[in-house]
């Protein structure tokens, strides 16, 4: 996930110049999922996406034999969805991190 979709995202460092920001959300993002060991749900969580996309889909298919023209847009409505969900996933495990490397610049 890119680093600067996350910028102004935490209200604890938005008030800071974007490059002060960015460099808080690489350390945040190294202190989440390497000292903190969190790397584990982002791939549970991603797996989780993969097979729930994966049951919709051919629940979709089986459900709207007849109108298949809308198995795309449910399952385009569904990643879109998706998409979202793990961006707000993804902040929670990286404010974590964040948090931990703010405690640790005030020490």
């Amino acid at each position: 996930m890119r680093i600067e979709a996350y910028l102004d995202y935490f209200t604890e460092i938005k008030a800071l110049e974007h490059e002060l920001q960015r460099e808080l959300l690489h350390e945040a993002r190294h202190e989440a999922f390497v000292v903190l060991g969190l790397n584990v749900y982002s791939t549970v969580f991603w797996l989780l996406e993969l097979i729930t996309v994966f049951l919709i889909t051919i629940s979709s298919i089986v459900l709207l034999q007849k109108a298949y023209w809308l198995v795309p847009i449910v399952v385009g409505g569904v990643l879109f969805g998706m998409s979202f969900i793990h961006r707000y996933w993804y902040g929670r495990l990286l404010h974590k991190g964040l948090i931990s490397v703010l405690k640790r610049r005030q020490k």
